[in-house]
C-alpha cells in the first residue's frame, strides 16, 4: 500500500508543478481538491477484500460511439463471481474458468486466482 501512496503523492506533485507552471489561477487549491478525491477513491479500492468462485464466463459486445464516425464495437469477456457472502460480482475476465476460486486482498487493486477448478 505504501508503494501506491508514493505513486499517488508523486503524480499529484507533478500535476501541481505542471498546473502552476502554466500559471493556472488557484493551482494549489485545485490540485489539492483533485488529490483528496483521488486519495479517497484509491483507499476505498485498496481497502476492499472479497473471495468467491467463478460461476459464469460470458462475452458481451460493447459499442463505443464516435462523434465523427460509426464508432467501434468490441467484445469483452466478463467473469461472474459468486462471493462468499452470496452476492455476484461482474468483472473483466483475466483468463479464469468456471469453478476457479478468486480472491481480492486488502492492499491490492486486482483479484488473484487462488485455486483452479479440479
Amino acid at each position: 500500500m505504501q508503494k501506491y501512496l508514493l505513486i499517488w503523492a508523486g503524480a499529484n506533485f507533478l500535476l501541481y508543478l505542471f498546473v502552476a507552471g502554466i500559471k493556472y489561477p488557484n493551482a494549489a487549491e485545485n490540485v489539492l481538491g483533485v488529490a483528496v478525491i483521488s486519495l479517497v477513491i484509491m483507499l476505498i479500492l485498496l481497502g476492499k477484500t472479497w473471495r468467491g468462485e467463478v460461476v459464469k464466463v460470458q462475452t458481451e459486445e460493447k459499442h463505443y460511439a464516435d462523434d465523427d464516425g460509426p464508432g467501434e464495437t468490441v467484445n469483452i469477456e466478463y467473469a461472474y463471481i459468486k462471493l462468499n457472502d452470496g452476492k455476484t460480482k461482474k468483472i473483466q475476465n483475466k483468463g479464469w474458468k468456471v469453478g476457479d476460486k478468486i480472491e481480492k486482498k486488502r492492499g491490492q487493486f486486482k483479484p488473484q486466482l487462488i485455486s483452479k477448478k479440479q
